[in-house]
């Protein structure tokens, strides 16, 4: 399990972080405690306070692209799992770390892949930065301690880029989260994404 530890945390909006005095001196806290911090608007206007990862069994964040064409070949499968998680009281979040991106075109984005999940903007990367978020799609499992119990891969669809397989032969995320729900250890607990860089103005490709 991966604990963190938060050294400085800015207060801007869209991004809403409810400062607490001994918060940066503190000896290092679990992930969630930075969560309970961090309010990121949804495409729609509303802030979404994500704290809320205690009132679930699983939140799942996936970093996300309007742009990225892996991001684009998943559209149908977040769809399915967001329909699979609200069954298991599981919260999906996409979060979009793009500085140079309204919430108008994240709207478009989510509209056009017919999202019924929240798709937030971390303009400020606030989040991205507490993740250590590399490229999209990038995908992070915390329990409702804050513990983070997956990150990586959705599954194996896409060996290189530009490169994919026909049949998924690993489901990490579905076997992560099956894997905690029944109470057994997570055999996969990390697996290195394959996406578009984060970290560029415009999106590039992986290399």
């Amino acid at each position: 399990m991966r604990y963190w530890v938060v050294l400085v945390l800015i207060l801007v909006w869209p991004v809403t972080l409810v400062a607490q005095s001994d918060f940066q001196n503190d000896v290092p806290k679990q992930f969630g405690a930075a969560l309970d911090k961090i309010a990121l608007p949804n495409y729609d206007g509303e802030l979404y306070s994500l704290e809320d990862y205690q009132e679930n069994k699983l939140t799942v964040f996936i970093f996300l692209g309007h742009e990225c064409p892996i991001c684009q070949k998943y559209g149908h499968k977040l769809r399915t799992l967001h329909k699979e998680f609200q069954e298991q009281n599981i919260q999906l979040y996409g979060i979009v770390p793009l500085r140079d991106v309204d919430l108008n075109t994240i709207e478009g984005y989510a509209s056009l892949y017919n999202f019924e999940f929240p798709v937030l903007h971390d303009k400020q990367r606030i989040l991205t930065d507490l993740f250590q978020a590399t490229v999209t799609p990038h995908v992070f499992v915390v329990d409702s301690e804050g513990k983070q119990i997956y990150e990586g891969m959705i599954d194996n669809w896409f060996y290189a880029l530009g490169k994919y397989r026909k049949v998924i032969t690993q489901h990490y995320l579905d076997d992560a989260i099956a894997a905690y729900l029944d109470n057994k250890p997570v055999a996969v607990q990390k697996t290195d994404p394959i996406g578009c860089f984060i970290n560029m103005t415009t999106y590039e490709m992986e290399e």
